[in-house]
């Protein structure tokens, strides 16, 4: 006996077939129609429609499946529905997340029905059908006006002659009546015999019909239960995707309390475990760079996982870590300029900002070079004062004056008569004096080196200072250098040309041509800036080699100089 619905009633029908027809049995099969579509309810492409065309169709990321969503949960080849004989059916294709029909996840291949929900990713989608129509000609033949089946002739009762009647008759008078009373007993036996057999088959039928509902009544209560953790589950994938991680996993707790094998809830529930504290790390340090605090900011930004889904905010933050360090050291600079490095207030306030650099960029060179400078200055602005020193006579110092007047022989006898004293400083003056002599008497044919050289011991013999013969030096040595300025400026050597008309203004400061060729060489630094600019992606040795020449024609607080030096700092990390 069935245990589904009771059976439909007849219907009555004037459509008899003849009486010799053969009856044809009754059936309930159904065609599906050729019109299935999926319609996608969340997720990406929600509100999109998607036509079922042909006996397979493969669902996933991929943009070459007939059914492409863009939804990173996705996988390529996530599910496949084919066309069977009884309808659509779902199979999962090995996909990272799996496939739910319905709140279930499948892992076999699944009859699909009109409504139903498959869920796969962040992304489901509802299994639309069209009508469905019955073949009518299947529908058992019944008699008109009555709700029982058409009798075929045969079954009709034969209509008995008058002879037939009356031999009857006298059978019936002749039947003797212990055998009636058996026959009658017979009958009474197999009257409640038929009962007890209907009324056990409707004990039956009831016992059925009530576990069934029974059946119903929980199937019912566990897809009232699903419904309500599918609801719960979408609203913490919804807050996965606004970014609130902690709200996210209160509902993803309440479902675990519920049900904690539910399909992928395990998944969420452990990155919501892992995200939370990446989001509080990410947070930190968002404060502490609003407050220019570089050291703790990059030690927050080190404590997020490498694996984290805030990856945009994670790499925006360290944008901004880069970018406050070119401010800060902007800044630092700007501490050592207008006699910072003699304000001992100024160098405490440097050295607690590099040391808070060089936690977040230990091996960053200038802000290094930065925190040396600081502690330096740090440390002779708060040194003692030397003890008192006995006051000795110094006739050296005497010999440097009269050389510094060009008094070149007054100068040699004061430092015989004090190398014979036998005083250390005195020693080699003499030598050093007639040395000076003999090359200053053939000035105009010494070599640039010679030159140099010369002038650098006329400084010495002056005590620091030059003499009076240094004019004449200089400009025969600034001659040289121009004229190797001028040629380096031609050939297009821009840095060495600014380095030889450094040293020329250097040896002879009011020197027109060396400062013109200077001056033209910090106007050609912003061209050449641009041009190393434009080939540090493509060319980056020569972009290197043309923002050095920059560095070397420009002060070094120069904006081209300074933005040279990052530049190059960034190419040699590559």
């Amino acid at each position: 006996m069935s245990s589904g619905s009771p059976p439909a009633r007849r219907r009555t029908s004037a459509n008899v077939p003849p009486a010799g027809a053969p009856r044809r049995a009754a059936s309930s099969a159904v065609a599906p129609s050729a019109k299935a579509k999926l319609i996608c309810t969340s997720g990406p492409s929600a509100g999109e429609e998607f036509p079922l065309i042909g006996d397979e169709v493969v669902v996933g990321r991929a943009a070459d499946n007939q059914v492409s969503i863009p939804d990173t949960s996705v996988s390529r080849k996530h599910v496949l529905l084919r066309k069977l004989a009884s309808g659509w059916a779902a199979s999962d294709m090995g996909s990272g997340n799996g496939t739910l029909v319905n709140g279930e996840a499948i892992a076999e291949e699944t009859l699909l029905k009109n409504g139903d929900s498959i869920t796969i990713g962040d992304s489901e989608l509802t299994f639309v059908e069209g009508e469905h129509t019955t073949d009518r000609r299947n529908l058992p033949v019944r008699r008109p006006g009555t709700d029982l089946p058409a009798r075929r002739p045969a079954d009709l009762p034969v209509r008995r002659t008058s002879a037939a009647r009356a031999r009857l008759t006298r059978s019936q008078q002749a039947v003797d009546p212990s055998t009636a009373a058996k026959r009658k007993k017979l009958l009474l036996i197999g009257g409640a015999s038929a009962a007890v057999v209907v009324l056990s088959l409707l004990c039956i039928k009831l016992y059925q019909w009530h576990g069934e509902g029974q059946r119903l009544q929980v199937e019912g209560a566990a897809q009232a239960k699903r419904a309500q953790l599918g609801v719960i589950f979408q609203e913490g994938k919804n807050l996965v995707r606004e970014g609130k991680w902690a709200e996210a996993r209160v509902k993803f707790e309440e479902m675990h309390a519920i049900n904690p094998n539910y399909p992928t809830l395990q998944d969420y529930l452990d990155r919501a475990n892992k995200e939370i504290p990446n989001q509080q790390h990410l947070t930190q340090a968002s404060t502490f760079l609003a407050d220019s605090k570089l050291g703790p900011a990059k030690q927050e930004l080190e404590k997020v996982t490498e694996d984290t889904t805030q990856y945009q905010q994670l790499r925006s933050l360290r944008h901004r870590l880069d970018e406050k360090l070119s401010a800060r050291l902007t800044e630092a600079r700007t501490l050592l300029e207008a006699g910072g490095a003699k304000d001992l207030e100024r160098m405490r306030q440097l050295e607690a900002m590099t040391d808070d650099m060089l936690v977040a960029f230990p091996e960053h060179r200038d802000t290094s070079e930065l925190s040396k400078q600081a502690k330096a200055n740090i440390a002779e602005l708060t040194k003692p004062p030397p003890p008192p020193v006995k006051v000795v006579p110094k006739p050296w110092l005497d010999v440097e004056a009269r050389f510094r007047d060009g008094d070149i022989t007054g100068a040699h006898a004061l430092a015989n008569d004090c190398a014979a004293k036998r005083i250390p400083q005195c020693r080699k003056l003499p030598s050093q004096i007639a040395s000076f002599q003999e090359k200053y008497r053939q000035l105009e044919s010494l070599p640039p080196k010679v030159l140099s050289d010369l002038l650098e011991l006329d400084e010495t013999l002056g005590g620091g200072e030059h003499s009076k013969m240094a004019k004449n030096i200089g400009t025969r040595l600034a001659g040289y250098y121009y004229k190797s300025a001028s040629a380096a400026k031609a050939a297009g050597e821009w840095g060495r040309a600014m380095e030889l008309a450094k040293k020329t203004l250097k040896v002879d400061p009011g020197h027109p041509g060396a400062q013109a060729i200077a001056a033209e060489m910090r106007g050609k630094a912003k061209d050449l800036y641009l041009q190393a600019y434009s080939l540090k992606e493509t060319n980056p040795d020569e972009a290197m080699k043309l923002f050095k020449d920059v560095i070397a024609m420009t002060p070094r607080d120069d904006e081209n100089n300074q933005k040279a030096r990052r530049w190059i700092e960034q190419i040699e990390k590559q």
